[in-house]
């Protein structure tokens, strides 16, 4: 993790004179996945890991992937982080509403899925142009 963090750090530094390139280091919090699933149900996991992760879905402490995810892209479309930044996504950033599962809808076009990021309403372009063509597709 620290290598990670590291690395984001530098590349965004050595990129900064970039405005197109930025560099994110998202952590999806711990996902309730199939991995999860076995881990808590195989015998022939280490009791402790096993016993934290049966701890950890029995509290509600697992997120959803469908919800880190949205998070993550509402980060970036919505340009609420600094490039090389390390964001978890139980961190609370300004302009982002973690409750909320969905994406902003903030055009005129019913398909667009963008945050306050999004320049449709000002461009008049095509929703594809800011990304929700791209969201639409893979969240639903």
């Amino acid at each position: 993790k620290s290598a990670v963090d590291m690395f984001m750090s530098v590349a965004a530094e050595e990129n900064s004179r970039n405005p197109n390139l930025r560099f994110l280091n998202y952590a999806p919090g711990p996902l309730d996945t199939d991995m999860q699933h076995t881990i808590r149900n195989d015998g022939r996991i280490d009791s402790n890991i096993q016993t934290m992760c049966v701890t950890m879905k029995e509290r509600n402490q697992l997120v959803s992937p469908v919800a880190s995810a949205i998070k993550c892209i509402r980060l970036v479309i919505e340009e609420v982080f600094r490039s090389g930044d390390h964001i978890d996504f139980y961190d609370q950033i300004e302009g982002i509403d973690t409750e909320r599962q969905t994406i902003t809808t903030c055009c005129a076009n019913p398909n667009c899925q963008c945050g306050i990021g999004c320049t449709c309403r000002q461009s008049g372009a095509q929703c594809g142009a800011c990304y929700s063509f791209l969201l639409g597709n893979r969240l639903k």
